[in-house]
């Protein structure tokens, strides 16, 4: 028996160091990159727990305490340390950090960081110079609001594409306005106040704003004043507060088709382009007011026929191009208008309250407009030659 024992002691020596030397050389290129210190923990807790096998620290039946604790603490190691890189990284400031030119902007990490998270808000601008907030890559959180004013050269919002929170507003205005260019906030989930984008009507040019995975927003959505955006999408956002939108040039609503509830007021007024409101077809309830005026493009109300209840006012004036308005028959036959109703002004059709109860709700079939917001002249054999480019393809 003891010599069998003997052979079996060394043979399981022979197998222990074989085994320890490949794992050692396994996990030898996996100790570099961000997550070295994970990956570390876990080869310790592996190893460890074989050294405690091979002292036989875990045959042992005497020593179940000790065995669970260290066993603990081992497995817990990994999740310390993910814990530890997950935590935020706080950016050194004592208030509000202001960043008036490209300079400032290009060396934010170097003045407050390294960090992910602002302690307070942000303000950029005013300021010619810059163009690019490529300095703030790295963030993630700001805990205040992000204020972007007067930076007339700034075509380039790239540097936003990893923020994720903002507990206060997001505030553009009269900025971009050298070049066409375009907004997109590839990782922003949460937006704790108001969102608010806004020009000096025919100078700016933006043309495009995607928030491609927001679902929460504090407060107001209000776009305005931009004569060359032609593209918003927020395909993830299913309640806003209150939507604004005035001048600006959209053609339809398809970027807010997720939208469901309005807890506050819908405006929309003053779009020259826009077509139709089908981008709003699962609104259900309007906490607030609706009002609808002086799209001159605007045919029909087919996007608000679920609309079921308005707790304030409905304004229905002065778009000129609007004739099929039974999309407000459901609200208004069953007297869900909490406040004063103002239909007038539209075009034939849709003049009065009495006209939308005359559809009794009937949806008629969309022609192929020709899209103009108002009367079309043609001065010249050229423009009657691309007629239906211009403003077609169309048959009415």
């Amino acid at each position: 028996m003891t010599v069998v024992s003997d052979l079996w002691r060394k043979n399981r020596r022979r197998q222990r160091a074989g085994h320890y030397g490949a794992f050692a050389a396994a996990h030898q290129k996996r100790l570099s990159g961000p997550h070295c210190l994970t990956r570390l923990g876990r080869m310790l807790k592996a190893v460890s727990i074989r050294l405690m096998q091979a002292a036989g620290l875990l045959s042992y039946p005497r020593r179940p305490a000790l065995t669970f604790t260290v066993i603990l603490f081992l497995h817990l190691t990994p999740q310390v340390v993910q814990a530890a890189e997950d935590d935020p990284v706080y950016c050194s400031s004592e208030g509000i950090i202001t960043l008036s030119s490209q300079t400032a902007v290009d060396t934010f990490q170097t003045t407050y960081g390294p960090c992910d998270t602002t302690l307070y808000g942000i303000d950029i601008g005013t300021s010619s110079t810059i163009k690019n907030l490529a300095g703030l890559a790295d963030l993630k959180t700001i805990q205040g609001d992000l204020n972007i004013q007067s930076t007339a050269n700034l075509d380039d919002y790239t540097g936003l594409a990893d923020l994720q929170v903002i507990e206060g507003d997001l505030s553009i205005s009269r900025s971009g306005e050298a070049q066409p260019h375009q907004i997109n906030m590839t990782s922003l989930v949460s937006i704790g106040g108001k969102l608010e984008i806004h020009g000096f009507y025919s100078s700016s040019r933006l043309t495009a704003a995607y928030f491609p995975v927001l679902e929460s927003l504090g407060g107001a959505l209000r776009i305005h004043q931009m004569a060359s955006l032609t593209v918003l999408s927020f395909p993830a956002l299913t309640t806003v507060p209150s939507l604004y939108l005035n001048a600006i040039e959209l053609a339809d609503l398809s970027g807010f088709a997720a939208l469901t509830s309005i807890t506050a007021d819908l405006t929309i007024s003053n779009n020259r382009v826009l077509r139709n409101l089908d981008g709003l077809a699962s609104v259900t309830a309007i906490g607030g007011s609706l009002g609808m005026t002086s799209n001159a493009s605007l045919v029909d109300l087919h996007g608000l026929a679920a609309l079921s209840s308005i707790t304030g006012p409905l304004v229905i004036q002065g778009n000129t191009a609007l004739r099929a308005c039974g999309g407000v028959f459901t609200v208004l036959n069953g007297s869900q208008v909490g406040g004063g109703t103002s239909i007038a002004s539209n075009s034939a059709g849709c003049h009065s309250v009495d006209d939308v109860l005359a559809t009794a709700g009937a949806l008629p079939a969309r022609p192929a407009y020709c899209y103009a917001p108002g009367t079309i002249t043609l001065g010249s054999q050229t423009a009657v030659d691309t007629f239906q480019t211009t403003y077609g393809p169309c048959d009415t």
